[in-house]
C-alpha cells in the first residue's frame, strides 16, 4: 500500500487460564487495613485517613490481598493502586489495565516529593504512629502495566510512588523513604528496569523481579524491598503512602505492602555455620530500656541489658526483647540456626590420579603434579579462600607437616596421597586423599608391536552446541573398553558410566575410558549453550529481510512457512503476513518460532475534515484477534508528547491534549502493542499535511 512501512511484531503464546493469582478485595476501611493488617508488635498507629482514592469515581483503590495458591511472596498485606485494586489480581485480565478516569486527581505532596507535575488517579493512606525503637520498617513490591513498554525508560514520565514520613510538633519537611537501597533514588519502572533492546540499558536490574509472573496481572514488577527510617523512640510521627498515574491514565500500576511487616525491624541475621570457637549474637532494638531473654533449643540461657551474647556451642537461638510501652511492653521475637565446628566434609570424592608407565617403560615410576589437583579439590569445597597440601599420610595432612610440593615421584605402583585443605578466612579444615596409579600401557608403531593399545575415542568433536529442544545424546566409539566415565566440570557424573551419555545442560565435559588390558585415555570437550533469542526485521526498508536469531554455536537449517529449506538464516522480501519459522538442527528435535506479525502504519495523513486520511492510527490492529491492546505515544520534534491513542480511539485527529491544531510538520511515535500480554515497542515517524 502507498505511504505505508511495515514492522514487525512476535507473538509469544502463554496459557494464562489457570494461573494461581493472589486475592484481593476492598471491604476494609482505611483504619482497618492499618491497623490490623499492616502493623504490628510495638508499633502503635492512630488517626487512618485516606483523603485521596477513587471512590468517588466508582474504583475502589485500597485494599487487602492474600497469596492463596499462588507463588506471590508475600502471604498477605495491602495494596494501593491507581486503578481498581480488584484487577490486581482474583482473576486474569488479558487486556492491558487502564482504569481510571482524568478527573480523578493527583496528590501535591508527591508532586512536591518527586518534583513532578499533572499526576492523577492519586491513591492515598495516612496516618499517625510511634514505635519503641529508633527505626522503623516495612516489605513492599512495586507492579505495574508500563513495564515492558518504551515508557520504563523514561523515568520522567513513569507512573510514581512515595512513601512519605515526618516528625510531628516541629516544622519538618517529608522524607520520601521508597528508595533503590544505599541511593537516594525513587523506585519507579523507569529506576528500576532490565535492558529495554534497542532503546534502553538496564537500570537497578538486580532489584527487577520479572514479566508476567502470573500472580498478579500486572506486566511486571520490581523484587521485594524494604523501606526504612531512623526515628525518635516514643515520638509521633505521620507517614503517607501515595501512588498515582503520571500525565494520564494509561498503564496502572500498584503497591503491594507485606502484612504485619509495619513494625521495628529486628534480626539476628542469616543462618550462621563456622569453624570459629565462638559466635557472637546481636539483638539490638535502638532501646536503652530493652531488656533481652535468650533461649537455646527452646531452653533458657539468660537475660541481659546487653544487645549481645558469645555463644560457645551448636544450637537453635532465639531471643526476646521485652521492651515498655506505656504502661506496659511488649516483645520483639526473632531466631537463628547456629553451627560451630572445626571440620567440613569433602562434598566429592577425589579421582584417582593415572599415567601410563611411559617413562623407563617397565619400572612403574612416572612424575606426577599433584597440585593439578586443585581444582578438582575446590569444586568439592563450599565456597571461600583455601590453602591447599598433599602429604604421604593422613596424620602428616592432620599436623600440616611434611607437605609435597613440586613435580613427585610415586614410590609404589599405586600410592595414596591426603589431602588437606584450610579456609584461611574461617579456618575450617577438609581432608581427603586419592591414588596416583601408574599403568602398562603400550601404542602399536610401524616396527614395533606392543601387547596393549591406548584406547581410542572417536564421534566426539571438541565443541558441541546444545540442541535448541530436547537434549543431546553422546555415543563414544571405542573398541575393546572395560569402563567409560564422564565428568561435569571435572566431577564425575555418577549415573554417567556407559558408553552413552544425555547431554541437558552446557559445560566443560571429559570422557575417561579404560580398555580391558587396563590401558586409559582420556577426552575433553565442551558443549555450549543454544537457544532460540528472536525474530527480527530490518524495519522500514525494502526489501524486507527476516533474520533468525541465535544464541551459540552450532549448525542450523531454517523453513518459513513450508517454501523450502534454506542454510541461511535471512529471509528476504517476505510479504506482509503472519509466519513460523522451523529451524532444524542434526540429531535434534524441530523447532519452530512463535508467531509473528506484519502490521502497517500510515507516513502522512490530512486532519482537513474531508472524509479522507482524517486520522492517523496503527493499521492491521483491527483484523487480529491476538492484538489486545493498542497504545501510542505521538511526540513533536523536540521530543514532547503532544498525544496517545489507544486501540479503543478511531486515531489521533491532529490536535494536542487542550484541542488546539498541531501544524504541519514531521512527528515521531512509540507504538506499545499487547499481543496476548507481551508489550512489543517500535518507532518511527510520520507527516501530518494541512
Amino acid at each position: 500500500m502507498r505511504g505505508c512501512f511495515i514492522f514487525i511484531f512476535t507473538v509469544v503464546f502463554c496459557n494464562f487460564c489457570r494461573a494461581q493469582q493472589v486475592h484481593v478485595d476492598a471491604d476494609l476501611s482505611a483504619e482497618s487495613l492499618i491497623e490490623n493488617v499492616l502493623a504490628q508488635g510495638c508499633v502503635g498507629v492512630s488517626n487512618v485517613v485516606s483523603p485521596v482514592n477513587g471512590s468517588d469515581f466508582g474504583y475502589s483503590s485500597f485494599g487487602s490481598f492474600t497469596r492463596g495458591d499462588s507463588n506471590f511472596p508475600f502471604e498477605n498485606g495491602i495494596v494501593i493502586s491507581t486503578g481498581d485494586v480488584r484487577s490486581s489480581g482474583n482473576i486474569p485480565i488479558e487486556n492491558t489495565l487502564n482504569e481510571g478516569v482524568s478527573e480523578w486527581g493527583g496528590d501535591l505532596d508527591l508532586e512536591a516529593a518527586l518534583q513532578v507535575q499533572n499526576t492523577m488517579n492519586a491513591t492515598t493512606l495516612e496516618f499517625d504512629f510511634v514505635a519503641v525503637s529508633n527505626r522503623i520498617a516495612f516489605n513492599y513490591l512495586f507492579a505495574s502495566e508500563e513495564y515492558e513498554g518504551v515508557f520504563s525508560c523514561d523515568a520522567r514520565n513513569a507512573d510514581s510512588f512515595v512513601f512519605l514520613i515526618k516528625e510531628m510538633g516541629v516544622n519538618s519537611d517529608y522524607r520520601n523513604i521508597a528508595l533503590i537501597p544505599n541511593t537516594s533514588i525513587p523506585v519507579n519502572t523507569g529506576t528500576i528496569r532490565p535492558e529495554i533492546e534497542g532503546y534502553c540499558s538496564a537500570n537497578n536490574e538486580a532489584y527487577f523481579e520479572g514479566y508476567h509472573l502470573g500472580d498478579t496481572n500486572f506486566n511486571g514488577r520490581t523484587a521485594v524491598m524494604t523501606a526504612t527510617a531512623d526515628i525518635i523512640p516514643y515520638t509521633s510521627y505521620h507517614i503517607k503512602l501515595i501512588i498515582a498515574d503520571q500525565s494520564d491514565r494509561f498503564y496502572d500500576s500498584a503497591v503491594f505492602i507485606e502484612g504485619k511487616s509495619f513494625s521495628v525491624p529486628f534480626d539476628l541475621g542469616e543462618a550462621i555455620e563456622t569453624c570459629a570457637s565462638s559466635v557472637e549474637l546481636t539483638a539490638d532494638v535502638g532501646n536503652t530500656a530493652a531488656q533481652y531473654s535468650w533461649y537455646r533449643n527452646n531452653q533458657f540461657i539468660t537475660t541481659t541489658a546487653n544487645t549481645s551474647i558469645e555463644v560457645f556451642s551448636s544450637g537453635d537461638y532465639s531471643v526476646q526483647a521485652e521492651v515498655p510501652i506505656g504502661n506496659a511492653s511488649c516483645i520483639i521475637e526473632d531466631s537463628i540456626s547456629v553451627i560451630v565446628h572445626t571440620e567440613q566434609e569433602l562434598q566429592n570424592e577425589i579421582s584417582d590420579y593415572k599415567l601410563c608407565d611411559t617413562n623407563n617403560t617397565g619400572d612403574l615410576v612416572e612424575v606426577f603434579d599433584v597440585s593439578s589437583k586443585n581444582s578438582e579439590i575446590l569444586d568439592a569445597l563450599p565456597t571461600g579462600n583455601f590453602v591447599i597440601s598433599y602429604h604421604l599420610s593422613d596424620a602428616e595432612a592432620r599436623n600440616n607437616s611434611n607437605s609435597i610440593t613440586g613435580f613427585f615421584e610415586n614410590t609404589s605402583e599405586s600410592q595414596e596421597i591426603y589431602i588437606r585443605a584450610e579456609n584461611i578466612d574461617t579456618g575450617c579444615l577438609s581432608f581427603g586423599s586419592f591414588h596416583l596409579e601408574v599403568t602398562t600401557c603400550y601404542a602399536t608403531g610401524s616396527f614395533v608391536n606392543f601387547v596393549h593399545e591406548i584406547p581410542i575415542i572417536e564421534n566426539i568433536p571438541n565443541t558441541i552446541a546444545m540442541c535448541l529442544v530436547g537434549s543431546l545424546t553422546l555415543t563414544a566409539n571405542s573398541s575393546d573398553t572395560d569402563s567409560y566415565q564422564w565428568y561435569l566440570e571435572g566431577v564425575p557424573m555418577p549415573l554417567e558410566t556407559t558408553q552413552d551419555i544425555v547431554i541437558t545442560e552446557p559445560g566443560s565435559y571429559k570422557l575417561e575410558v579404560i580398555s580391558r588390558n587396563g590401558c586409559m585415555n582420556t577426552k575433553n570437550f565442551s558443549v555450549t549453550s543454544a537457544s532460540f533469542v528472536r525474530v527480527d526485521v530490518t524495519h522500514f526498508t525494502h526489501p524486507n529481510q527476516v533474520t533468525v536469531v541465535i544464541s551459540g554455536n552450532g549448525e542450523y537449517q531454517y523453513e518459513l512457512e513450508g517454501n523450502g529449506v534454506q542454510d541461511e538464516n535471512i529471509f528476504r522480501d517476505v510479504p506482509v503476513g503472519v509466519y513460523t519459522i522451523d529451524i532444524y538442527q542434526e540429531q535434534c528435535e524441530t523447532f519452530r518460532s512463535p508467531v509473528f506479525y506484519l502490521l502497517n502504519y500510515p507516513t502522512f495523513f490530512t486532519p482537513n475534515e474531508d472524509g479522507i486520511n482524517d486520522r492517523w492510527h496503527l493499521l492491521g490492529i483491527e483484523n487480529s484477534n491476538e492484538i489486545k491492546s493498542a497504545i501510542v505515544s505521538i511526540y513533536d520534534r523536540y521530543g514532547n508528547i503532544v498525544a496517545r491513542i489507544s486501540e479503543d480511539t478511531l486515531g489521533w485527529d491532529g490536535r494536542d491534549a487542550d484541542g488546539n491544531n498541531m501544524p504541519t510538520n514531521d512527528y515521531w511515535f512509540a507504538a506499545d502493542v499487547t499481543i496476548n500480554r507481551q508489550h512489543h515497542v517500535v518507532k518511527g515517524h510520520f507527516s501530518l499535511l494541512r
